[in-house]
């Protein structure tokens, strides 16, 4: 006996078509291209927020050494020689060949049996990633590997350090309470520096009438910088002027042609001379 079967009325879903795969790989890349710029933001973000905690945490180390300290100040005495005898935050001078000071962390943190270590390391539990910003792209080759340089930032020289180009006729403040003019919470302390800059750990700010730049501040947030204040907050500064905001290593590094006059720019210079000190 034949048995005869109902042909199924179900018939298998038609396959995609070439048009079909062309129109969804069209949609999917559309979608990826308009989400490239968000991520690319959301990574800036990630880096200034990190860079602001950075801040943070080096601001609550310079106020816990003046507590300790009888409310001195950290000194802040730039890169020391070997045979100097004082001390100060951060050692080192940073730059741009195989010098081991680009890397050398003990100039930040090591311990206190080297005399030439960096005050702060005690109050950041020898942290020395806290120095350096994510978002700086300054690297160095040292022994045929490229290395991250150690640190980012600077301290304003008007802050436990000295006068810039002998201008004796500013504050330079050696104890908290000297910290009036401005007022701590308008008072600069450690701030973002350039990477083609930065050098030593002193942001060299000058006060004269002239425009004149001591030291370049970084712009690697949205055209802006973090910085720390004498009260112990981190606030963000946009800039101005599209000489700060040019493209690092486009252009001779600043510390090589300052200082000089400046025919731009002034409005932020003025801003970091506000915060930087006042007249004595």
């Amino acid at each position: 006996m034949k048995i005869y079967t109902q042909p199924s009325t179900n018939q298998n879903p038609r396959a995609f078509s070439r048009v079909d795969l062309l129109v969804t790989l069209a949609i999917v890349i559309t979608l990826i291209v308009i989400q490239l710029p968000l991520l690319g933001s959301t990574k800036s973000s990630s880096q200034a927020t990190v860079c602001a905690d950075n801040l943070r945490r080096l601001i609550q180390a310079w106020t816990m050494y003046a507590d300790d300290n009888q409310e001195r100040l950290v000194p802040n005495n730039g890169s020391l020689a070997p045979d100097d005898d004082r001390q100060t935050w951060v050692n080192g001078w940073l730059d741009f060949t195989s010098s081991l000071d680009n890397i050398n962390t003990k100039f930040l943190v090591g311990s206190e049996q080297d005399r030439r270590y960096g005050l702060l390391g005690p109050y950041l539990k020898r942290d020395a990633t806290v120095f350096r910003c994510p978002a700086d792209r300054s690297r160095v080759t040292i022994f045929g590997r490229l290395s991250n340089r150690v640190r980012s930032y600077s301290m304003n020289n008007w802050m436990g350090g000295a006068a810039f180009n002998q201008e004796t006729d500013f504050k330079v403040y050696h104890k908290l309470e000297d910290i009036t003019r401005p007022n701590p919470s308008k008072a600069m302390v450690m701030v973002e520096e350039r990477e083609d800059s930065l050098n030593d750990g002193v942001f060299s700010v000058d006060m004269s009438l002239l425009n004149i730049w001591g030291d370049f501040p970084a712009s690697r947030h949205d055209g802006g910088m973090n910085l720390s204040y004498a009260d112990g907050h981190v606030g963000f500064h946009p800039w101005q002027e599209q000489m700060i905001a040019a493209p690092v290593f486009s252009v001779p590094p600043p510390n090589s042609l300052l200082p000089g006059e400046s025919q731009d720019g002034l409005p932020d210079l003025n801003f970091l001379r506000s915060v930087a000190t006042a007249p004595r």
